[in-house]
């Protein structure tokens, strides 16, 4: 089903979609134009003049159509819906386009489709859990005061913790929360956020929501377990590092970040597309593509250098970045903090393991080791795993053996 604010805006998003595409094509059709007619002579002229009021009055009208018939049909079904109408992400479906959208165009989402933007909420079971004393014990009967708390990646929702489940593990609904619930007592908290809004914000927005969770508990929080894949171990490190700066009271019980496949030196693709869009601009057939592509959302752009930036900061390229405005963020003192990288490859030290990854993250970026950039994980705290996609490293026997591990061993 769907909710009458998400038709009104995916009715909206769709129409912009499509308008933008019938410009696109307008700029290419008069690019192409422009060179031929250039070539033409002069008594070629009036030709052109004609040619230009044609095209301009047909993508005029096939704009307007394309825009405003999906913005009308979302305007007008709206209000036939039933109040009740649960959410398009109550499906799979759903929750896999409205992941993918949030994460490609999550800013401009917040600012222009609001009824389609994820705010950063906790969930049990897919459902938003109300922040107070009798909607936490709701959601967790059986809170104790040991947390592991899971923040997913770009264009994901926290249902991707239990990617393959039942090949993985036998039976669907295992995921690593379920797993170290039952073998160290953890109560699994599950975040839902938009992975294109900016780190900052993501970071800031989750220490926000954890002091107000710690704050209704109904047991004394003594142990909080971060577990973050790809950007979510990006947006947990900042948030332990924006809620400390806050002078918020849960980073003190902070005793494990764990980072899966998280791109703490940026990832080669968005440094790829965004030197691909800077050729296109150069281009006049492909600047619509290279607009499409510079259209991509703060949190994709974020993930250039692998770090919080502030809007300003985003398009320095990477070596001006690391000499002049590189400030790591640091780990909480008392805290351990891992990585766990995954390599297409089983051996590491074979040539693709450091060339392609895990088709996302390269594996120096992974463990935190670069050339102009060393963000000091302990030895001891990392782990490969090869033969594993990026997405593999949601749920899979090995990683959750490890993480097992370090926990039990730096418990003591």
């Amino acid at each position: 089903m769907v909710t009458s604010s998400e038709l009104r805006s995916g009715g909206s998003l769709i129409g912009d979609v499509l308008g933008e595409a019938v410009r696109s094509v307008r700029e290419v059709h008069q690019s192409v134009a422009t060179r031929v007619f250039g070539a033409l002579p002069p008594a070629a002229e009036p030709v052109r003049q004609v040619h230009d009021a044609i095209t301009a009055t047909a993508y005029g009208a096939s704009r307007a159509a394309h825009t405003g018939i999906p913005r009308l049909g979302g305007a007008l079904a709206a209000p036939l819906l039933s109040p009740g109408a649960t959410s398009i992400t109550d499906t799979p479906a759903g929750r896999l386009a409205v992941g993918a959208v949030n994460g490609l165009w999550g800013d401009r989402v917040e600012r222009s489709y609001a009824g389609l933007a994820v705010p950063m909420t906790l969930r049990v079971d897919g459902a938003a859990v109300d922040l107070t004393e009798a909607g936490v014990r709701r959601a967790w009967p059986l809170a104790g005061g040991h947390l592991a708390v899971f923040v997913h990646g770009l264009c994901e929702t926290e249902h991707g913790w239990g990617l393959a489940a039942r090949r993985r593990h036998g039976e669907p609904g295992v995921t690593y929360g379920s797993l170290l619930e039952r073998d160290l007592g953890l109560t699994p908290v599950f975040v839902r956020y938009n992975t294109g809004a900016c780190l900052t914000d993501s970071s800031a927005a989750l220490a926000e929501l954890l002091q107000r969770l710690v704050a209704v508990w109904p047991a004394r929080v003594e142990e909080i377990v971060l577990v973050g894949h790809s950007m979510g171990g990006l947006v947990a490190r900042g948030a332990c590092h924006a809620g400390a700066a806050a002078g918020h009271g849960w980073p003190e019980a902070v005793r494990h970040v764990f980072c899966l496949g998280s791109p703490h030196l940026g990832a080669r693709l968005e440094r790829g597309v965004e030197g691909v869009a800077g050729q296109l601009q150069h281009v006049p057939e492909a600047r619509p593509l290279a607009r499409w592509l510079a259209s991509r959302s703060a949190g994709v752009k974020d993930l250039r250098h692998g770090v919080c930036l502030a809007a300003e900061d985003r398009d320095h390229d990477a070596a001006t970045f690391v000499r002049h405005r590189a400030e790591e963020m640091p780990f909480l003192p008392h805290a351990s903090y891992y990585f766990v990288a995954a390599t297409l490859a089983r051996d590491p030290d074979h040539p693709s393991a450091g060339l392609v990854g895990d088709l996302f993250v390269h594996l120096p970026s992974a463990s935190g080791v670069g050339e102009d950039r060393h963000l000091g994980f302990p030895t001891d705290n990392g782990a490969h795993v090869g033969g594993l996609t990026h997405f593999g490293l949601l749920n899979h026997p090995a990683v959750y053996d490890q993480l097992r591990t370090w926990i039990v061993r730096d418990r003591g």
